[in-house]
């Protein structure tokens, strides 16, 4: 009896000084956001990229955490426009984020981030993304008024305008 419980007391100290733990249960969502401002809108900047925050108060080894982004259309079907997927082991806050598209603003409108933890729904979230706002023209100042110029007829143009990069249409 006394050999079995020196055997059991090496391995548990063995165990325990190389960081081996046995965790059983599942991971657990404490809260859920999409900034780091605890008094976060749900309606979002369109210029701005778009941070998932996950705050886990447990977890356990080869837990996947998987967000899939919806853009909800006008008719009230859903259009998956982005996955991510992050395998974890303890608790602690993970960051979901995507990153503005090339047009420089994501689309507005009302989109929905559904949270997975091993492929089971365990939360979701409905946000607006506000409409780009609309630019004001300037007042024209007194060097920006055009005169009334004739153009030279006699005179040919020096030469032919460089492209920009700007001209592609990317």
């Amino acid at each position: 009896m006394q050999l079995k419980f020196k055997i059991f007391m090496f391995f548990s100290v063995f165990f325990a000084s190389c960081g081996f733990h046995i965790v059983v249960g599942e991971a657990e969502i404490e809260k859920v956001s999409l900034c780091n401002d605890p008094n976060c809108l749900t309606k979002l900047d369109p210029q701005k990229p778009l941070e998932l925050s996950i705050k886990l108060s447990r977890s356990v080894y080869g837990t996947v955490i998987s967000s899939h982004w919806f853009y909800t259309n006008t008719d009230g079907s859903m259009r998956l426009i982005r996955e991510r997927f992050t395998s974890v082991d303890t608790a602690g806050t993970i960051i979901h984020r995507i990153a503005v598209p090339a047009p420089g603003y994501f689309k507005s409108g009302n989109f929905k981030v559904l949270i997975k933890i091993n492929n089971i729904s365990k939360s979701e979230l409905d946000f607006t993304v506000a409409p780009m706002p609309a630019e004001e023209p300037e007042e024209p100042q007194d060097d920006d008024v055009l005169k009334d110029v004739k153009p030279d007829k006699d005179k040919k143009p020096d030469k032919k305008p460089e492209k920009d990069l700007l001209d592609d249409n990317l």
